[in-house]
């Protein structure tokens, strides 16, 4: 259950519509959704089952401010989608994120396929077809972080998601080859 502090601000009023549609699209997977809603920010979480995989999502808006003391500073904004999955094979480790410095180690035949500044390292080396295809969907899905090991899942997109339905099904894709 969302807690929702109400009040009459229209960062609130549109804080508490994200939330609404968010919790909506959540009912179609029959998920136990939880958080708080003020004008502040959000922090919705969800778990369900589906099949053999246990997914959360986590939705979370938070706004910061800062004393100026001789000049206004303005809030600092942070949006995030963490979407987890555990149940996957456990074998394969995984893990995608931006950084120059580990993209020089990472296998240049990824590099090929993955935009700068973003690095990969893996314990396997699928197919080059397979390598161009995944790339595609972390590039499509706007993932910012992905780990993957011990048979969980743990994806990062730096910004807020309005569509959790399409976002669950393109993550299914995503993972299809470690189940």
């Amino acid at each position: 259950m969302i807690q929702f502090e109400n009040n009459s601000s229209p960062h609130y009023a549109a804080n508490q519509a994200y939330c609404n549609s968010i919790a909506d699209q959540l009912m179609q997977f029959k998920a136990t959704c939880q958080g708080f809603c003020n004008s502040y920010g959000f922090d919705i979480n969800a778990t369900w089952q589906q099949e053999d995989l246990t997914f959360s999502i986590e939705c979370r808006k938070y706004q910061t401010t800062q004393n100026g003391i001789v000049i206004p500073v303005n809030s600092h904004l942070a949006l995030d989608t963490i979407i987890k999955i555990r149940g996957l094979n456990k074998d394969y480790k995984l893990q995608i994120g931006p950084s120059s410095i580990k993209r020089w180690f990472s296998n240049k035949q990824w590099q090929l396929y993955l935009p700068r500044p973003y690095f990969i390292s893996t314990n396997y080396a699928p197919p080059v077809e397979d390598m161009k295809i995944f790339s595609k969907q972390i590039i499509d899905l706007g993932l910012t972080t992905l780990q993957m090991n011990h048979g969980k899942l743990r994806a990062r997109i730096n910004n807020a998601t309005t569509d959790v339905v399409s976002l669950v099904k393109n993550m299914e894709q995503l993972v299809k080859p470690w189940r």
